[in-house]
């Protein structure tokens, strides 16, 4: 059964359960700076996603990269759950109340970079409708692989 789950803007008192998800996901190691600085620009969506304790169970960070007006790009960081809360649609709440403030901001597009040997979110993505454009080779270290470079059209 799926909990309930509230999706907010992401605050420095999440910062330590973001960091608890990120190392239990090994998603690419930031530092509690890094969020911070990314909590401070205004091109960056950083959401949480809370149970009705206030636990954080998931994130996103998606910075926004200025184009002209009407060709805005996005990059999605991040998008991670706790483990013991993946695959009952949690990551998926969170991609789409990114999704609509990226569409209320008019961004066009939005790229990712996903390992090779993700395929849970590879399989996410594709869902979402992203197409895979390109690979960059032995991007990621620890272990050395391969990148996917997704896209989404934003319509």
């Amino acid at each position: 059964m799926k909990p309930k789950v509230k999706i907010s803007q992401m605050k420095k008192r999440d910062l330590e359960e973001v960091l608890r998800i990120q190392t239990d996901n090994n998603l690419s190691s930031w530092k509690y700076n890094d969020y911070v600085k990314e909590l401070e620009r205004d091109s960056s969506i950083c959401k949480v996603a809370k149970l009705e304790n206030n636990q954080v169970v998931g994130f996103a960070v998606v910075r926004i990269l200025v184009g002209n007006d009407e060709n805005n790009s996005a990059e999605i960081y991040n998008i991670a759950v706790d483990k013991s809360f993946q695959s009952i649609g949690i990551g998926q709440s969170l991609f789409d109340e990114v999704l609509r403030e990226l569409r209320s901001k008019k961004v066009a597009e939005v790229w990712l970079e996903v390992r090779k040997s993700n395929s849970q979110a590879i399989k996410f993505y594709k869902k979402n409708r992203f197409s895979k454009q390109f690979v960059r080779k032995n991007y990621y270290q620890n272990p050395t692989e391969d990148a996917y470079i997704f896209k989404l059209s934003v319509d």
